[in-house]
């Protein structure tokens, strides 16, 4: 799960994965953590609300380069932030 770990960019807004207590959550700013319930491979749904998955992709090295949210109004990308 630490590879999904990070800072992404979604729309100019900063969105967290982080690790609590070995489950994987997600934070917004504006909102708080999500729990993310691991379906298959790299892809999650959030705990307690029907509609909404994330799946992170990764490239040819098999780095988390960005996530994927679905959510009933629609489908949006997130792009990794790079850590320095």
């Amino acid at each position: 799960m630490e590879k999904f770990v990070g800072d992404y960019d979604i729309s100019g807004q900063s969105m967290t994965i982080l690790i609590k207590d070995n489950k994987l959550f997600m934070s917004l700013a504006s909102q708080q953590e999500i729990e993310l319930v691991r379906y298959q491979g790299t892809e999650f749904y959030f705990k307690d609300l029907s509609g909404f998955s994330i799946n992170f992709t990764m490239d040819n090295a098999g780095v988390v380069t960005q996530a994927v949210i679905t959510q009933p109004n629609g489908v949006f990308t997130a792009n990794k932030k790079v850590s320095t």
